[in-house]
């Protein structure tokens, strides 16, 4: 059976610093919906996969620990994704998408960088920027080839739309295994399996179970939103926050006087639970703060940028990491 290691590049909330758009969203959160989609896709055809990095994005796993760990375990290629950045502030033109083999002649891992990259490319829909070169712990410490992909520039206002796109995350995955297991002759069914859930990031535990639908990654804090963060979190799902106007929760997001009513405040207080706040069913500064903070964008305390914590709560959501 063939066996490929692979890992999301760097860790989430919070683990890593930097290594993050200039919106505040974390690297390893678009890393981990491609080697999800990845891994899915390459256990379906009946490759064996071991992943090297921590799947709950809680830990920053060193580059040494995961080249040693592929190594003893003795896998066939390694394969580490990832998604870059030139600065940290927005650039207004697209830049694209690039792979990294080590310096050096490295035949077998330069094919397999040419079965994977024009794959992810395509499905990425952006700039093909190359198969590079460079000095890199994971292409320079394995003893398999190895490749490192980056599938976009997160400063890069083009870039960004379609690292948003949770579909064309699942696609950049799933291209990525279609390489790999063309480099490794593996027959390829082309099934499209559901993606794994991760877990909900507290030790023990249930894991959350992800929305019915997708959402769209709007910033928009509609019914759609609304029934999914229930669902998510276990209260009654009605798509709206209990009796309020249909619009009462985008009105609460940017207003942090808005308080609700007997019986209306079911999810928010579950909301604060799972943030770490009083639970009194008021979405007020603290509870923005601390819903700031547990997603990983700018803390004020106020929803200056709403749309920038609703966007990450709906790509949460979707991946079932809230």
């Amino acid at each position: 059976m063939a066996k490929v290691a692979m890992c999301a590049g760097h860790g989430g909330s919070g683990s890593t610093p930097g290594k993050r758009s200039p919106a505040g969203e974390y690297e390893w959160n678009f890393n981990d919906a491609v080697v999800r989609a990845a891994i899915a896709k390459l256990k379906a055809n009946g490759v064996e996969v071991l992943r090297t990095d921590d799947a709950s994005g809680k830990t920053d796993i060193g580059l040494t620990a995961r080249t040693n760990k592929a190594n003893a375990w003795g896998a066939d290629v390694y394969v580490s994704c990832h998604h870059n950045a030139l600065g940290t502030s927005w650039l207004n033109y697209e830049i694209g998408i690039e792979t990294f083999t080590q310096n050096g002649s490295h035949p077998q891992a330069e094919i397999l960088a040419r079965c994977i990259h024009p794959k992810y490319v395509k499905a990425m829909g952006l700039k093909d920027r190359g198969m590079k070169k460079s000095n890199l712990a994971i292409t320079r410490q394995t003893k398999m080839p190895a490749v490192l992909t980056e599938g976009g520039f997160m400063d890069s206002r083009i870039d960004i739309k379609s690292m948003r796109d949770n579909a064309k995350l699942k696609a950049q995955g799933e291209a990525i295994a279609d390489g790999i297991m063309e480099f490794l002759n593996v027959k390829n069914t082309n099934s499209a399996p559901k993606v794994s859930k991760p877990s909900s990031g507290k030790t023990g535990s249930k894991q959350i179970t992800k929305p019915k639908s997708i959402l769209s990654v709007d910033g928009k804090w509609g019914n759609s939103t609304t029934q999914a963060l229930q669902e998510a979190l276990n209260t009654p799902v009605d798509g709206v926050i209990s009796k309020q106007p249909k619009n009462a929760v985008t009105q609460a997001l940017y207003s942090t006087t808005v308080q609700f009513g007997n019986g209306s405040s079911n999810v928010i207080v579950a909301l604060q639970k799972k943030v770490g706040v009083k639970a009194d069913g008021k979405l007020g500064p603290a509870t923005i703060k601390a819903l700031q903070k547990y997603l990983g964008t700018p803390q004020d305390g106020v929803l200056s940028r709403p749309s920038m914590v609703v966007e990450e709560m709906q790509r949460r959501l979707n991946a079932g990491t809230f």
